[in-house]
């Protein structure tokens, strides 16, 4: 049993090196389109969309900002048509699926919204080495 379960949106471009590595560990899971479930049992439920990196205090600070009445943290996108990250009671996660997600009010799921920067997102452009490895350093 673990506290962490992982799930990877990839697409069938993803080289097989990289599917054998991440086979490897029992909490990762490859997938072609984002789950509809959450993570429950976990209390939350992180959605974390693909190129997004997170600050050692990403989760931490989101988390702080859950309350009563804040139910859901987003952010707001760094440029248009694309994803933000998500950190969610995983309850309320769960009744916004039952009900249709789009079709619940935002008041009622207790949105609140902050910039990438306040999480300590970023979007790293990946890059090789001299040695021809992709990193983002």
């Amino acid at each position: 049993v673990t506290d962490l379960a992982v799930t990877v949106m990839a697409g069938d471009d993803l080289p097989q090196w990289l599917r054998d590595y991440v086979a490897a560990d029992p909490r990762v899971e490859l997938v072609t389109e984002r789950p509809a479930g959450s993570g429950f049992p976990s209390p939350f439920t992180v959605v974390v969309p693909p190129g997004a990196v997170l600050e050692p205090t990403s989760l931490s600070t989101g988390l702080g900002l859950l309350s009563e009445r804040v139910r859901v943290v987003r952010t707001l996108p760094g440029w248009a048509g694309a994803r933000g990250v998500e950190i969610w009671r995983t309850r309320t996660l769960e009744r916004a699926l039952r009900a249709g997600l789009g079709e619940v009010d935002p008041d009622v799921l207790g949105e609140h919204w902050v910039t990438e920067k306040a999480l300590g997102v970023t979007h790293p452009q990946p890059r090789l080495t001299p040695q021809g490895m992709v990193t983002t350093w």
